[in-house]
């Protein structure tokens, strides 16, 4: 990806993964969305990967309705 000039501070992605439902390997399906970026030059070595506490509790079935 290009850099981004100095005077551009910390920058956020989100990246549809689809649904994840209790039972979901978000372990694959995080790496299957970040080989996508990766192919797209969308990642450098020094990014920082988030995943919200909300997905891994549905993946869980872990989570009040």
């Amino acid at each position: 990806m290009t850099r981004l000039p100095d005077y551009v501070g910390v920058s956020a992605l989100g990246v549809k993964m689809g649904i994840v439902v209790p039972g979901s390997d978000i372990v694959q399906m995080v790496y299957d969305a970040l080989v996508k970026c990766d192919a797209d030059g969308l990642l450098d070595d020094t990014d920082t990967i988030c995943i919200t506490e909300s997905v891994v509790a549905r993946a869980q079935d872990n989570y009040v309705t």
